[in-house]
């Protein structure tokens, strides 16, 4: 039945090009924030040879309200995208083509094209001026600097997402294992606080508090003033991120900003190669039986390598281990010197980094390795050395 309706688009190419595009992720800020940066870049950078007509949609419910307002600022939003996805799908099975796709859904290995280019997510002046109504209603003073922290846990997705639509066998219990504790970012959160920044932690929906009589920390994820203005807001602004791999964490990342992720899984460090310089930890992987932790060899030897999934690792007998409050704060520090430009790598250290990456280079098919030069945060390294067994 769609055959008829691609050929008269097909035919009216020559006059009018008709391309279809849905965010149809929306409801995970993970996806909905880079679908917005790759769809501006890419409109950016097109040369429109002929008139070019675009329905584009988003299918509910959104993640982030503030997201939606700003995309819709630059381009006109159409319901139905019930429609418009069927008529892309159709124009790519005759056509065989993506000339009729608006790019909306970007691919791992093209995010390193369009982070640190806000395209769209830009603020207006109004909202500029609200932000700062923000920061005094949240005892941050003019002209200070902020860390964004968050920390994963299981009721954001229980709550906010029960529709399941990404979930295999209709429980998000499935990628459990990349889950801590928030009171593992209190140590890291003092420190950073001590060198001078205001420190928030964010989420929309989170488990438990973060304790702190500190008043520089301030646990904004269970605070009346949080919201998707907010969150938008703050995390674009701020000096840096520094927490889970949630797809919070692609807003900063996405504004450019210095973005530190801690509990990385061991089995996914590929997917840093396509993301961020700055440097991460990963959560240890020990084996039940014998309580001896996995080295980078002996994880690619039991077929981890891009494991998603908390049932394979329970299979292979492994369980993920959370950093340590220290381990964090050593990773913070670090962070902080880099940004301040102080930061000064002892001689061993990159030894040990290239050592790390070389054995991972060694084992790593080439087609799951992107062209970003990722770095295990130097402190963690130095006394996890296990990793190079």
């Amino acid at each position: 039945m769609s055959a008829p309706i691609v050929l008269c688009f097909s035919a009216l190419r020559h006059l009018v090009l008709i391309r279809f595009g849905v965010f149809h992720q929306a409801e995970r800020i993970g996806y909905f924030v880079p679908a917005i940066a790759y769809f501006s870049l890419a409109s950016s950078r097109s040369t429109k040879r002929f008139r070019t007509v675009d329905f584009i949609s988003i299918t509910r419910p959104f993640s982030n309200s503030q997201c939606v307002a700003m995309l819709k600022r630059q381009v006109r939003i159409i319901s139905a995208p019930w429609l418009w996805l069927f008529l892309e799908r159709a124009c790519l099975f005759w056509t065989r083509s993506e000339v009729h796709r608006v790019p909306v859904s970007p691919k791992l290995e093209q995010y390193s094209q369009f982070l640190g280019n806000p395209g769209m997510l830009t603020l207006t002046a109004a909202e500029t001026q609200k932000g700062a109504q923000l920061l005094e209603a949240l005892g941050i003073p003019v002209g200070s600097a902020w860390v964004c922290i968050h920390n994963r846990d299981s009721k954001y997705l229980a709550t906010s997402a029960p529709s399941l639509n990404f979930a295999p066998g209709a429980s998000w219990a499935y990628h459990s294992y990349r889950d801590f504790a928030v009171k593992t970012l209190a140590l890291a959160s003092e420190e950073l606080a001590e060198r001078g920044f205001y420190v928030l932690r964010m989420g929309a929906v989170v488990e438990e508090p973060l304790f702190s009589t500190n008043p520089k920390i301030i646990d904004y994820a269970s605070a009346p003033l949080r919201g998707d203005f907010a969150d938008i807001y703050l995390m674009a602004n701020c000096t840096a991120y520094l927490g889970s791999d949630a797809g919070i964490f692609l807003v900063p990342l996405t504004y450019g900003k210095p973005t530190v992720i801690v509990n990385f899984s061991l089995a996914k460090i590929n997917e840093m190669t396509y993301l961020t310089i700055d440097p991460f930890i990963t959560k240890h992987l020990r084996h039940r039986e014998t309580q001896r932790f996995l080295g980078l060899r002996e994880m690619f030897g039991r077929g981890l390598l891009t494991t998603s999934h908390s049932r394979i690792f329970e299979e292979a007998g492994v369980e993920a281990i959370s950093n340590t409050p220290e381990e964090i704060r050593d990773l913070a520090v670090e962070m902080d010197e880099r940004i301040k430009g102080s930061w000064e790598p002892a001689a061993e250290d990159e030894r040990l980094q290239t050592r790390f990456w070389e054995i991972f280079r060694q084992y790593c098919p080439s087609d799951l390795i992107g062209g970003v030069q990722a770095r295990i945060g130097s402190a963690f390294l130095r006394q996890n050395r296990y990793l190079l067994d």
